[in-house]
């Protein structure tokens, strides 16, 4: 177990527990002061202690078998996020949590459930207003403007569809 390995370094801001085929954080003590943490290349499949972490501002939990970021959703200083290669299915239980983190500028959700269509990166950039970067790519200006085209189609197809069949 972590905790105890853990628990004497109260003040720890920087922390890699990367390539280290960990299965769980449990007895997770609080680090308040952690801004980075590493757990690239584990098996964790919950990111649930890490919801004390609340001056977390990077986040590395790329190539886990994480279902769910819902622990996040209080961690307001978060910029970076990277949970690439993971078990997110659901974007919009994705978005539900992202959108509350207002600093985020870099997230790479690539190669979950989640990211695949057009729709996967018209709809984060479209809902994230702050990202700088999706999955390892800058965006653009026109990155937006495709995602703001996107919507304005969707919203048309849906009127349309009202009108045909009399909703």
């Amino acid at each position: 177990a972590l905790g105890p390995l853990l628990a004497p370094l109260a003040s720890l801001e920087v922390l890699s527990l990367s390539n280290n085929c960990l299965r769980s954080l449990t007895d997770w003590p609080p680090l308040a002061t952690l801004t980075t943490l590493n757990v690239n290349f584990n098996r964790l499949s919950s990111l649930d202690p890490l919801a004390c972490c609340v001056q977390l501002e990077r986040l590395y939990a790329a190539s886990n078998r994480v279902a769910s970021i819902a622990p996040l959703a209080g961690l307001a200083r978060l910029k970076t996020v990277s949970l690439y290669r993971n078990r997110l299915a659901s974007l919009d239980a994705c978005l539900d949590v992202l959108a509350a983190l207002g600093l985020l500028t870099e997230l790479d959700l690539g190669a979950n459930p989640c990211a695949v269509g057009p729709a996967y990166r018209h709809q984060l950039v479209g809902s994230l207003p702050g990202l700088a970067a999706l999955d390892g790519d800058n965006l653009s200006d026109l990155d937006r403007e495709l995602a703001a085209a996107f919507f304005d189609a969707a919203d048309a197809d849906a009127a349309d569809a009202a009108a045909l069949y009399g909703d």
